[in-house]
């Protein structure tokens, strides 16, 4: 942390009379803390919009996949009684075939859904998020 500003704060300022120094010094430290606090609450409201919005992404593609699952079952399952002439049949391919599924999922689980969770939602909260006044300028 640079404080060569304190520094020649204190210098301008230190014509014998330290009580002003003191005072102007306690001053910027407020300053400083309530910029610190408003930098805090801006770097709170972008994580978790930006969870928020991970979230809402997740939910409506879970939505449209459900959706998708049940109109292609219904074809799935018409297709079966078209080629069979039952709909139990297809009925119960259709239901094995969610079981397999389901099972696959749940063995899974951790490296499809939990660790890329972990991932994402790491790399949102634990983002460095640059400092005030240390902008790269490339002029």
């Amino acid at each position: 942390m640079n404080l060569d500003f304190l520094k020649n704060k204190i210098a301008d300022s230190n014509d014998g009379n330290d009580e002003d120094a003191y005072k102007a010094m306690a001053k910027d430290a407020k300053e400083y803390a309530d910029l610190q606090l408003q930098l805090f609450k801006l770097n709170l409201v972008e994580k978790s919009s930006q969870i928020l919005s991970l979230l809402v992404v997740i939910i409506a593609g879970a939505i449209l996949l459900m959706a998708a699952f049940v109109f292609f079952s219904l074809v799935f399952v018409l297709w079966m009684k078209n080629l069979t002439g039952s709909m139990m049949t297809g009925f119960v391919i259709l239901g094995a075939f969610f079981i397999v599924l389901f099972i696959l999922f749940w063995l899974l689980r951790k490296k499809i859904m939990i660790n890329p969770m972990i991932k994402k939602l790491s790399a949102i909260l634990f983002k460095d998020s640059e400092p005030v006044g240390e902008e790269d300028d490339d002029e």
